[in-house]
């Protein structure tokens, strides 16, 4: 989808600076809203809809592109009900997210992609809802009224933490003839796929991967490699391998496919760049990685905004070991050693300087243990080179983690802890949020 207009809306819900530590609340505190550069069944939701930029995106790193123009998609942020007949157009994708539930009253055409996350919901009340497209559902499809019909070539696919029900309450007299009541219809020529729960016991749910096509091909497309596979070993491991849910694609050459023949007559074709070992990224043609990338940067904490537009506005990005730390009347300087270097490497040793600009006093900021720190290099004239912290922000890790980010002092606590790979990857991808630019030494 292409974007015409980006509009940053910044919600600083922000820091509880009253004392004591503090917490961001686990929203869409920053979120990069868009026009769709053509009218679309979707202007219906546009009030209620973001496009976040997927975390991780390469583009910009990779060949300077804007990442906002094709990798970002709309995603639901609040709860809605549509009376009207609603049209979703092919190539286009929605996403309803956790805690927000999408209700359909009049009936729709869904041609394009419906991704609906874990704690998501999507609730078909009346009228017929015909599905020429896909639903991937890992949060709850529930059809109480109406039927939803699957037509030739459409995919409905129910992952293992995923709820499809459906009531069946008859047949109601309309003026104009009759409704069909909480029906589910699969034509023959639909693939339909559940390996969650569901109250139908209809055979073509069933899961039980028969067999398969594997397919290796070059990306040049000049190489193309196929084998029919049988073993139930290898097909149960492809069918359970997970979503790939970051951006690092593999240094192989080519790309694997797997077209699964499911015990119910449905056939799901799962695809990875690389190796299918390390992640598959699309289901039947769903760039399901792609999703996941939105979805992450839209639950993203404020404190993690933060700490990226930190990461891209350094010059430096390292994990460093602390050692000892002196104290002078004008500054306090910290002795690091070098772990890793996220975003380029410093020295192996290195040195950071810390004002003393509004008090004699000075609390030590950091102690035994190990941090993140996004850096610049200061090189005055007399060659005592040291470093400043990047926008007065700091992470502290331990064991591969990190609960928390210091920022102008202030401790704030993150809704789940991340990893240092996470942070990795953050610092390597990071985005310049202007807007979150706090002070910078």
């Amino acid at each position: 989808m292409k974007i015409k207009t980006k509009i940053a809306a910044v919600i600083c819900a922000g820091m509880l600076a009253m004392g004591g530590s503090a917490a961001y609340a686990a929203d869409n505190s920053v979120v990069v809203f868009a026009v769709a550069g053509q009218k679309s069944a979707l202007a219906n939701l546009k009030s209620t809809l973001a496009y976040p930029i997927p975390n991780g995106s390469t583009l910009q790193e990779w060949w300077g592109e804007d990442p906002s123009v094709d990798e970002s998609m709309p995603v639901l942020t609040k709860s809605r009900t549509l009376k009207k007949y609603f049209q979703l157009k092919q190539g286009e994708t929605l996403i309803i997210p956790k805690g927000k539930t999408l209700t359909i009253t009049g009936g729709a055409d869904i041609r394009g992609d419906i991704y609906i996350e874990k704690g998501g919901r999507l609730l078909l009340k009346h009228g017929s809802v015909s599905l020429f497209g896909n639903i991937l559902c890992e949060g709850t499809l529930k059809v109480t009224g109406g039927t939803l019909v699957g037509f030739d070539g459409s995919l409905l696919y129910i992952s293992k933490t995923g709820k499809f029900t459906a009531a069946d309450r008859g047949i109601t007299e309309l003026e104009d003839g009759y409704e069909i009541n909480g029906r589910i219809d699969i034509l023959p020529g639909a693939n339909a796929v559940c390996f969650g729960k569901t109250n139908i016991p209809v055979p073509y749910l069933e899961s039980e991967p028969v067999a398969a096509v594997y397919k290796q091909q070059s990306f040049g497309g000049a190489h193309i490699q196929t084998e029919i596979v049988t073993d139930s070993s290898r097909l149960n491991e492809v069918v359970g391998t997970p979503v790939r849910t970051n951006f690092e694609y593999s240094d192989m050459d080519f790309a694997e496919y797997y077209t699964v023949l499911f015990s119910g007559g449905g056939t799901v074709t799962y695809g990875a760049s690389g190796t299918i070992e390390n992640g598959f990224n699309k289901i039947g043609g769903v760039d399901v990685q792609l999703i996941h990338g939105v979805l992450d940067s839209f639950h993203r904490p404020q404190a993690l905004k933060t700490a990226e537009n930190a990461f891209a506005t350094s010059t430096y990005v390292v994990q460093a070991k602390y050692l000892s730390h002196t104290a002078n009347e004008d500054y306090v300087e910290y002795t690091f050693e070098l772990v890793d270097g996220y975003k380029r490497r410093t020295d192996s040793t290195i040195t950071l300087r810390r004002d003393r600009e509004w008090s004699d006093e000075y609390m030590q900021e950091f102690t035994e243990g190990e941090y993140v720190l996004p850096l610049k290099l200061v090189e005055p004239n007399n060659g005592e080179k040291y470093y400043v912290l990047s926008s007065n922000l700091y992470i502290p890790v331990s064991a591969g983690k990190a609960d928390c980010v210091y920022i102008l002092g202030e401790k704030i606590e993150l809704a789940s802890a991340v990893t240092t790979k996470y942070l990795s990857e953050l610092a390597m991808y990071a985005t310049s949020y202007p807007e979150l630019d706090i002070i910078s030494e």
